[in-house]
């Protein structure tokens, strides 16, 4: 098989991606007998574990423990929505972290510090959104201004744009 084929990633953000082999062999990891692969592509960013040669699976959601559980870990109730959700118990000591008897790799609880940082942000606007309505009247510093929206800058905290534009941190109003 030549060096140059293209192998498609399938699930997660970067679903039907296509990367040269050559290319996704400089940059897989191996961890024990798995082949993962960190990537990002234009923003978003998954992790991938090799199945075969040609197919490479999104490993974040269940990372990699895919559980066939719907109770969860714990046997408790998962949370209903309109997707298929399970709870997911981990264990932190220091710098290890476990799922269930299994310590995750670095590039495991990489991709877990980045699904959770993605729901405090979201989690973060929607209290935001809720606690100050594009329309609202606040005020800023003496004087009174509307809020016309809200900022969305990676690695910043969520902040209203009020009228004049002005950016303002909810507690500064």
């Amino acid at each position: 098989m030549p060096d140059d084929d293209f192998v498609t990633l399938y699930a997660g953000p970067l679903d039907g991606l296509t990367v040269t082999r050559t290319h996704l062999d400089t940059l897989a990891q191996d961890h024990g007998n798995d082949r993962f692969l960190l990537l990002t592509h234009c923003g978003a960013s998954g992790l991938y574990q090799q199945q075969t040669e040609d197919r490479w699976i999104y490993a974040a959601p269940g990372l990699l423990g895919h559980n066939d559980n719907p109770k969860g870990d714990a046997g408790e109730e998962a949370p209903v929505s309109g997707r298929s959700e399970q709870a997911r118990i981990y264990r932190i000591s220091e710098n290890r972290v476990w799922r269930g008897k299994t310590e995750l790799s670095p590039a495991q609880i990489r991709a877990l510090a980045q699904t959770l940082a993605a729901i405090t942000r979201t989690r973060e606007e929607d209290a935001l959104r809720e606690a100050y309505p594009v329309g609202a009247r606040v005020r800023f510093g003496d004087n009174l201004h509307t809020v016309t929206g809200y900022t969305d800058s990676p690695g910043l905290p969520p902040m209203l744009r009020l009228s004049g534009n002005t950016i303002a941190h909810p507690t500064h109003t």
